[in-house]
């Protein structure tokens, strides 16, 4: 194939992902606008794997292997239960393969440069910090005016979601923009926050507009997050900041002196960030109830244990799971909503080892990376702390198969696997 011909479908296929990219946090309102709208992401990944594929040279490395791995335990995983349809099948398939085989034929296809790699990275951190500016906005104005959720859904919310405290219900809504519900709305800020720490930190001392601008929108950021009340984004918001920041504080050539006044400064604003919201009863019993305990008892742990009693007999399910989309409970659903559960219960030891050998291998491609290239320190410590944030919330969302998360954390982890690659 043709030099050109080859330029042409690596820009078409990185164009394709940064629609994609910029279009998912979105899809839950042109659902409500355009009849199987959800289909448009199903369509960009078709495109970038048939540019790769026209591209014709797959290189063969630990990535690819581990994905293929990955996808023959859980088609096994979809075979293994006979009582699904094909549609269901079909979506579980879709749900938590198609971003991973998409992405990794995307990069072993073209052999992105490591160059190219981190401007792709840069890239697609300003887009989340742009789709962060916009989300966020519309969660202002729906924070004003909570009727603006039914301008955005149409009809399809019933009443506005709103928090518990104690006994009585409160007067406080949870946000939800654009994301369907407050959950997803607060891991997207998440990402927003990653992406603006290192947009931030990259842009330098002289941009003195840059210096204004990006602190402004991180408060706007973790404004939305904390009218979300969800305590799942509250720790994983926690997970990107700390991470980021260890990670500057482990391998920065920084003075003892200045490492001592980041981590005051940092405990510093979580003491005043702790205070102001434990004076509101909303956000004390949100953050309150954050504990082992709690989550102890939640019905997620009981879901999960109950599952695994029933199903777990033989060897065949101790290997390789019970089958994805086993329908539990009396209602007829197959939740969860505690990922490393749920991922061990469809995809068994082997399944659920090979995801965390996925996980392990990105942490230490970012330390690696960390270590011996301070150049890139910035880009390395927000795609490591977006890694930390998603472990954090796989205690509490099926985030390995809820979209958009499940694309942004292949995206994280072939990120950092790339970055470590020779120049």
């Amino acid at each position: 194939m043709s030099i050109s011909k080859t330029l042409s479908l690596k820009k078409t296929a990185l164009q394709l992902l940064y629609i994609l990219i910029a279009l998912l946090p979105f899809i839950s309102v042109l659902q409500n606008i355009i009849p199987n709208a959800g289909w448009i992401k199903d369509i960009l990944c078709i495109f970038i794997c048939g540019c790769a594929l026209l591209n014709g040279k797959i290189k063969i490395n630990s990535n690819l292997i581990c994905v293929i791995l990955y996808t023959i335990i859980v088609i096994f995983s979809i075979l293994f239960n006979d009582t699904l349809s094909a549609e269901f099948k079909l979506n579980a398939f879709r749900y938590r393969c198609e971003y991973a085989i998409t992405l990794v034929l995307l990069i072993n296809s073209f052999q992105y440069s490591k160059e190219e790699i981190k401007d792709i990275a840069l890239q697609i951190l300003k887009i989340l910090y742009v789709i962060g500016i916009i989300v966020a906005i519309i969660g202002c104005v729906e924070l004003v005016n909570p009727r603006l959720v039914y301008s955005i859904y149409g009809n399809s919310l019933t009443t506005h979601l709103s928090v518990w405290t104690g006994d009585s219900l409160s007067a406080s809504s949870r946000l939800i923009s654009t994301l369907g519900n407050p959950i997803n709305l607060g891991l997207q800020m998440v990402l927003a926050i990653g992406a603006c720490l290192c947009l931030w930190h990259e842009s330098g001392k002289n941009n003195w507009h840059l210096n204004i601008i990006y602190p402004l929108t991180l408060v706007l950021f973790i404004i939305i997050t904390i009218y979300t009340y969800s305590r799942t984004a509250y720790i994983m918001v926690g997970a990107v900041i700390l991470a980021f920041y260890a990670s500057q504080i482990l391998f920065s050539k920084i003075n003892l002196k200045k490492k001592v006044s980041l981590v005051l400064l940092i405990a510093l604003c979580a003491t005043i960030l702790l205070i102001l919201v434990n004076n509101y009863d909303s956000f004390a019993y949100r953050l309150n109830s954050i504990s082992i305990k709690t989550f102890l008892e939640n019905t997620r742990v009981a879901r999960a244990t109950t599952a695994f009693t029933a199903d777990w007999k033989n060897l065949w399910v101790y290997l390789f799971g019970a089958g994805v989309g086993n329908r539990l409970g009396s209602s007829g659903q197959y939740v969860f909503e505690f990922g490393y559960a749920s991922l061990l219960y469809e995809t068994g030891i082997i399944g659920f080892i090979i995801f965390l050998c996925i996980i392990i291998s990105s942490i230490s491609s970012s330390l690696y990376v960390m270590k011996y290239e301070l150049a890139d320190r910035y880009i390395n410590s927000t795609y490591l702390s977006f890694i930390a944030a998603f472990c954090c919330g796989m205690f509490a969302e099926d985030l390995y198969f809820q979209s958009p998360f499940n694309l942004y954390f292949w995206i994280c982890c072939l990120v950092l696997h790339e970055m470590r690659q020779e120049k």
